[in-house]
């Protein structure tokens, strides 16, 4: 208390000294005034630029005194935080957030962070006050301190597990770039929280209800095994990072701001009862199996919450981390925190590295990318009937347990799957139900300006650009439903499929079949190849070489070279995230089957794919347009520049209107 004491007489000296100042600066403002108004008769543009420069010291002034304001503020609320979460907890959570020291550190480091957002709020609001006419200036800082809503935050956490999944093999600091994201949009509850515990510590009931409903997905998604193995590793490297003094602006918030709202979180939710817990699982719209498995897994569930508690009180507690906590001037100079960039290691993609040694595109550097946020709005768009079942969070898988978790799912099903009865009809009718065209539910052939791909001197400067015209004719795309879930039938052979219909219309041209299966819905391209084509008139071109190098190649270099571009031009938010327009080899990432009869067809028929994150694609398929390309892969030189097979839009795809084949 004496401490404290010292501390807040300290800076209530610096407060009036920042008064002082505020009022000096108001006089010279009116001073200002009073000379420009006086001088305004003469009209003359020496009195008009020493009244703006009066003017501009003043706004500086202004200015500094707020922030003097803020740093008085932040320490002071600081010191307050760090008292009442001292007191709250004497009564943590069951799994042991340890009293006074761990609390005040998270109360400190809250009080702080929120008296700093507070000043910067009051000098945007004061600045923006300043130049607005007749006081009609926008409520900025209104805007700045509302607290994001249910709808985003739990849009935050979906994307969180979607860029997790992604990440799960990356380095650690694209998964960490990606929690921070999401934790840090949940800090405006956090903040609200500590001044209600200021305005009332007993609580009010109905204000911090809403506190914990909106804080309840983050709860949940801090029981997800790889969110407990990052936030585990990331404790360890923060540690690792002040043991080597290397201590950067991202690890500093980190220590300060992430780790405080997580243990805040676990300790305000994870001493509330069952029934209240059930009462959060329905407001986050927790997936049924979810709410149904929560209680049962909760020795799962605490062991993993204690995990994430333990690693973060080894750093937290440290007296080095404590000081940086308590006293962020150490990191003044850091504040800046530069946008996270998260690595590319899929070597299935074109620019990750290059299929063989002999490639000049061979290549160690590890590439980058930015970190995508997700921009405020898009939470608002709708996903499909998935986004209520299965895309949000679920605390049981990779368990800990020996037992399997109760209420599996069983292998095989799919929640995207159409609740109709799809009707068997021939080829015919369903070529006219999904026609070529640019309505809705159609297909069209694509543009291949487009499609960048690998240039003539891509070995030398990785430089990409479309090429001028596909290398065949794309005839059919067909969309229906999936008749044999395990594998798809071979199209060729088959009699209601377009390679059939062409054939008895007298087409005999050399066909190219892409048979592809999206979770229950079958896809279907068939390609052409002109004889009279320029490029294959030239058996030095180098469209001909790498197509006839492809067709004599053994099934397993096929897969090497086979790429396709996927593309939504048109959908939700998070479902483009998934489609990245770069060439991937998809061979790498689907098993395929190749049937050949040489001078007659080819054939590459893909196993079915699914998961979660092509079911939340699917339920959206009603408001995509897919764009599709596909190539084959130029390893030498001479083989340069790539060229497209084919390209191909889907558009709105209603799978109501999808049909078996005959």
């Amino acid at each position: 208390p004496h401490a404290l004491n010292q501390l807040c007489a300290f800076m209530e000296g610096k407060a009036a000294a920042a008064r002082n100042a505020q009022n000096h600066s108001r006089s010279a403002s009116s001073g200002s005034h009073v000379g420009a108004s006086s001088s305004s008769s003469a009209c003359t543009s020496g009195t008009q630029q020493a009244s703006e420069g009066i003017e501009e010291r003043f706004e500086s002034d202004f200015s500094e005194y707020i922030k003097e304001k803020t740093r008085w503020s932040s320490w002071k609320l600081g010191a307050v935080g760090a008292s009442i979460g001292g007191a709250v907890g004497i009564a943590a959570s069951p799994i042991a957030i340890p009293g006074l020291v761990v609390a005040a550190l998270v109360g400190g480091a809250g009080g702080y962070q929120w008296a700093k957002n507070r000043g910067h709020q009051e000098l945007q609001r004061e600045v923006a006050g300043a130049y607005s006419d007749a006081g009609d200036a926008a409520p900025l800082g209104d805007a700045l301190q509302q607290c994001p809503t249910m709808r985003r935050l739990k849009f935050m956490v979906k994307w969180c597990q979607l860029q997790l999944r992604e990440y799960e093999k990356a380095p650690l600091e694209a998964r960490c770039a990606v929690l921070d994201e999401v934790t840090r949009a949940f800090s405006p509850w956090i903040q609200k929280m500590y001044l209600l515990r200021t305005r009332c510590p007993s609580g009010d009931d109905i204000e911090m209800a809403e506190v914990q409903e909106h804080l309840a997905p983050l709860f949940f998604l801090l029981h997800r095994k790889i969110v407990v193995e990052t936030i585990d590793s990331a404790a360890a490297t923060l540690g690792k990072a002040f043991d080597n003094g290397t201590v950067d602006a991202t690890i500093a918030e980190r220590a300060r701001v992430i780790f405080p709202i997580m243990l805040e979180t676990i300790s305000l939710l994870d001493r509330l009862s069952p029934d209240t817990h059930a009462q959060l699982l329905k407001a986050t719209a927790a997936s049924a199996k979810l709410q149904s498995c929560f209680d049962d897994q909760s020795s799962h569930r605490r062991r993993r919450l204690q995990l994430i508690v333990s690693s973060i009180r080894g750093v937290v507690e440290r007296p080095d981390v404590q000081a940086a906590i308590l006293d962020p001037s150490k990191f003044a100079k850091r504040e800046v925190r530069l946008p996270p960039r998260i690595p590319v290691h899929n070597r299935a993609y074109d620019d990750a590295a290059s299929s063989t040694p002999s490639s000049p595109a061979t290549s160690t550097v590890c590439k980058t990318e930015p970190l995508l946020v997700p921009p405020l709005g898009v939470e608002d768009e709708e996903l499909g009937t998935v986004d209520n079942e299965e895309g949000f969070m679920s605390a049981s898988e990779g368990s800990d347990a020996e037992r399997s978790p109760p209420h599996a799912k069983k292998k095989g099903s799919s929640k995207a799957t159409p609740q109709h009865k799809a009707r068997r009809v021939t080829i015919a009718i369903r070529s006219e139900a999904y026609p070529k065209g640019l309505k809705k539910h159609s297909w069209d052939i694509g543009k291949c300006s487009s499609w960048p791909i690998r240039s003539e001197t891509y070995f030398r400067d990785k430089r990409k650009l479309p090429c001028d015209s596909p290398m065949l004719e794309l005839l059919h795309v067909d969309w229906l439903m999936l008749a044999n879930p395990s594998r798809p039938p071979s199209v060729f052979q088959h009699a209601d499929f377009y390679p059939a219909l062409a054939r008895s219309a007298g087409d005999s041209r050399f066909l190219f079949i892409i048979n592809s299966a999206i979770g229950p819905y079958q896809v279907v391209m068939t390609m052409a190849l002109n004889p009279d084509a320029a490029w294959l008139r030239n058996p030095n071109s180098p469209q001909a070489r790498v197509w006839n190098r492809f067709l004599d190649a053994d099934d397993v270099a096929k897969r090497e070279r086979l790429k396709v571009i996927l593309t939504m031009d048109e959908g939700p938010w998070l479902a483009k995230q998934v489609f990245i327009k770069k060439p991937v080899l998809i061979c790498k990432l689907l098993k395929a089957h190749f049937h050949y009869k040489p001078g007659d067809y080819l054939e590459v028929a893909f196993e079915p794919s699914s998961g979660k994150t092509v079911n939340m694609v699917l339920s959206s398929i009603k408001r995509i347009v897919f764009g599709f390309a596909i190539l084959i892969e130029a390893k030498e030189e001479e083989e340069l520049p790539e060229n497209l097979l084919a390209t191909a839009v889907s558009r709105f795809v209603d799978p109501t209107r999808l049909c078996l084949p005959a």
